[in-house]
């Protein structure tokens, strides 16, 4: 299974990238972005996150007992990202690593509440991290207005606000989401995605399919 983690870069380029198993504030001046892990072995992983990583980029993998590998990236694809160790990693420590990481996942998903909504969970959290609608806001650039309306399932955040949204209330990203109900960023969207699952059922292109609407 896919390992939760967090990629911490500064936000000039050049410098050492510093990649956790588990949350924590960014360093003064760098940015933040979730980042999954497969692979995770002894001697390196294969990464994958929208930030752009290269050939020769240097990490420090940080685990959550303050052990530190250094590694560097050697191989890239479409999102993916080979990472060798420098030196092998002692199997104890990358057992506990793995094993702490996949109980914060548990945990987090026994705080969910099936069927909930994008809107519902934003709520939940926003209330137990005792912050205001007025606060999310200012810190995304918004207004209070659009963060009530996320929170009444009026709309959703586009994807590249969701990563800002989830370290404000200190949650991954992932966990921000994951089983809630899925609501559509606009109508072309639904209506795209509509015809797509009526093409699947029907066994025929979603271009041969049309939706009219009665008003």
């Amino acid at each position: 299974m896919a390992i939760s983690g967090v990629l911490d870069f500064p936000a000039s380029t050049g410098g050492l990238l510093r990649l956790a198993l588990h949350t924590a504030p960014p360093r003064e001046g760098w940015r933040q972005v979730p980042v999954q892990l497969h692979s995770l072995s002894t001697s390196g992983m294969l990464i994958e996150s929208d930030y752009p990583l290269k050939l020769g980029d240097k990490i420090e993998m940080a685990f959550a007992d303050a052990a530190i590998a250094l590694g560097k990236i050697t191989w890239t694809g479409a999102k993916l990202f080979g990472c060798q160790f420098d030196e092998a990693v002692a199997a104890d420590l990358l057992e506990r690593a793995v094993s702490r990481a996949i109980d914060d996942e548990l945990n987090w998903q026994s705080l969910s509440e099936p069927g909930e909504t994008f809107g519902a969970r934003l709520l939940r959290l926003r209330k137990a991290k005792r912050i205001s609608q007025i606060d999310i806001a200012e810190k995304l650039g918004l207004t209070a207005v659009a963060i009530s309306n996320w929170e009444s399932d009026r709309s959703q955040p586009r994807r590249h606000r969701m990563a800002e949204l989830a370290k404000i209330l200190g949650v991954p990203s992932q966990q921000l989401m994951s089983h809630s109900i899925p609501l559509p960023e606009s109508l072309p969207e639904l209506i795209a995605s509509s015809k797509a699952q009526v093409a699947s059922l029907l066994g025929v292109s979603p271009d041969s399919v049309t939706i009219s609407v009665k008003l």
